[in-house]
């Protein structure tokens, strides 16, 4: 595989910039963040994005030291939205060793996780850059095949970036 974007690159790819001015205000919705991928010690951060009503959850901690661990070994792939060092949003995609399959050679897929963004920031386009983004870490990596699951609030967003709805899935879960 590749390897990863640098933050250089990932900045030049979204257009996003540093606004010099951020650095002193209050973080407001128009202000231009910084996209930057995810490190290790933004594992608890993620989980919460994952689990926003149970920060203290068991499964919240259970996720965050499994983001950690796959960051480092990079089957994890997040980038998030930063004003002065405040997380605003964040979009993960996970490299999942599928194997080949019919007419797809490529033994990797990927799956679109963790995507969200504050509540003072919603509707100003982070989702949709930082979603580009991980489209864009896949395909520098050869991967063709995503997928995601979505809400309804979201579902637009995905359409607008080019997912369809696949009408073959089915999930099982044993209890």
């Amino acid at each position: 595989m590749p390897e990863p974007l640098t933050p250089a690159q990932l900045a030049e790819h979204s257009g996003l910039t540093v606004n010099p001015a951020a650095q002193t205000q209050r973080p407001r919705r128009n202000l231009h963040p910084l996209m930057r991928p995810a490190a290790p010690h933004d594992a608890r951060i993620i989980a919460t994005h994952r689990y926003p009503t149970e920060p203290d959850g068991p499964d919240h901690s259970i996720y965050a030291e499994w983001v950690a661990q796959a960051i480092t070994n990079g089957t994890y792939l997040g980038f998030l939205h930063d004003v002065n060092g405040a997380v605003i949003a964040g979009a993960g995609l996970t490299l999942l060793h599928w194997g080949p399959t019919r007419g797809h050679p490529n033994p990797w897929h990927a799956r679109i996780v963790n995507v969200w963004t504050h509540p003072h920031h919603r509707r100003a386009g982070h989702a949709h850059t930082l979603v580009t983004a991980c489209l864009h870490a896949a395909r520098t990596r050869g991967i063709t095949r995503l997928h995601l699951s979505t809400t309804s609030a979201a579902r637009s967003l995905y359409e607008r970036l080019g997912f369809e709805p696949a009408l073959t899935e089915l999930t099982l879960t044993d209890r």
